[in-house]
């Protein structure tokens, strides 16, 4: 019998792109296995809030400083110290008892201080210093401003004749936009004066109460409270500063 003319089919080349197939499917699902296994283990990081504290001032703004963090975005300390070598007074018109405008390693910012007031060389506002005037007992405007340009001049004239430090958080003052601090002044005998303090144990400020610990040396806000309070009291039992008149 003659052989048929029809073609063979070859096995061996169905049987290969069979297995080539399978292999190509197995090596699609393995990888994108191994994509998404990556992706699940991969860790989130947390997001990196650019606010300072609660509970006194308003929260810093993005491009604003901060207290430096750590890489999961935790302050790494309540404070950030700008050194003596870096800090210096610079000239402008809002300086005064309780705010100025300060050069720091951290550029140039308007600073105001924790814990106290000053009366404003530029009146301030109208229930702000009503409430120096009603404190220290003032007869009209003009003691007022005799005050506040005592304040000035006293800050002012420390911080230009001595090294100072400040001590911030970066969390603003709602009235008129400054960093809050502490301010630490060289006393010429090896140690630190915290210039709030100074300033009430002169008759000069009028203590405001707030949330922020006393830094250097640590007391809290409390107790540091209770010291101002002693501070003012003396001084007003002395008539010193505003209390003389």
């Amino acid at each position: 019998m003659a052989e048929s003319d029809e073609p063979r089919e070859d096995h061996s080349t169905t049987s290969t792109v069979t297995v080539t197939l399978v292999i190509l499917a197995v090596v699609i699902v393995l990888a994108w296995y191994l994509k998404r296994r990556a992706a699940a283990r991969q860790p989130v990081l947390p997001k990196v809030e650019q606010t300072v504290g609660t509970g006194t001032g308003v929260p810093a703004t993005a491009a604003d400083p901060t207290i430096p963090r750590d890489a999961e975005g935790r302050p790494l300390s309540d404070y950030q110290i700008l050194t003596p070598g870096g800090c210096r007074l610079m000239d402008d018109p809002g300086n005064g008892g309780d705010a100025f405008k300060a050069s720091t390693p951290q550029g140039t910012h308007r600073f105001r201080l924790y814990w106290v007031r000053t009366a404003a060389v530029n009146a301030g506002e109208p229930g702000s210093a009503r409430d120096v005037i009603d404190h220290f007992a003032l007869r009209d405007e003009n003691e007022l401003q005799e005050v506040a340009k005592d304040a000035a001049k006293f800050t002012l004239s420390l911080l230009r004749a001595r090294p100072f430090r400040i001590v911030t958080r970066w969390e603003k003052d709602a009235g008129d936009d400054a960093f809050l601090c502490f301010v630490y002044l060289d006393n010429g005998e090896g140690g630190w004066q915290n210039l709030s303090s100074w300033l009430v144990r002169s008759g000069l400020a009028m203590i405001v109460p707030c949330e922020r610990d006393l830094p250097e040396p640590k007391v809290s806000a409390a107790e540091y409270q209770r010291q101002l309070e002693t501070d003012e009291a003396e001084a007003k039992h002395s008539r010193t500063g505003a209390w003389a008149r």
